[in-house]
């Protein structure tokens, strides 16, 4: 049974050690780099984007949810916020795969985030690089505030 457990814990941080090497990068993109391996099962993004939310300590949890919140915004918006005929529904669409990823705990504090992004009203063209992005930190700190 301990024996178990570690192994568990191993496994928690080789992924959340991957992913935070990888800050900001889409899960799409790293799914396809883990898939390289022709002697190795493909890796498909929806799981990264699970182990991610299930592998997060919680002391991390807001800092792994706006780095998930990029990854996703990344992947959607390819040529940015507001540019496009589908870039609302490419929004809406990654926001609500973030929300349903990340949601089960905080889901009224990650609706106020989404609410915060769209109030801060991105210029045209905007993609986050990571989750210290101007807007996405000015959301966090209205959702979120120190105390």
């Amino acid at each position: 049974m301990r024996q178990g457990r570690r192994l568990n814990e191993s496994a928690r941080y080789e992924v959340q050690d991957y992913l935070r090497a990888r800050r900001g990068r889409p899960y799409g993109q790293m799914a396809a780099e883990l898939s390289r391996d022709p002697d190795a099962a493909p890796i498909a993004p929806v799981q990264l984007e699970r182990l991610h939310a299930w592998t997060t300590r919680p002391e991390d949890r807001r800092d792994e949810i706006l780095d998930s919140l990029v990854r996703y915004l990344r992947e959607s918006l390819r040529k940015g916020w507001g540019v496009g005929i589908h870039w609302q529904l490419n929004a809406n669409i990654a926001l609500s795969f973030w929300l349903s990823n990340w949601g089960y705990k905080d889901k009224d504090e990650l609706r106020a985030l989404e609410h915060e992004i769209r109030q801060l009203n991105p210029e045209a063209g905007w993609i986050p690089k990571d989750a210290d992005d101007p807007i996405i930190q000015e959301a966090a700190k209205r959702v979120w505030p120190t105390e």
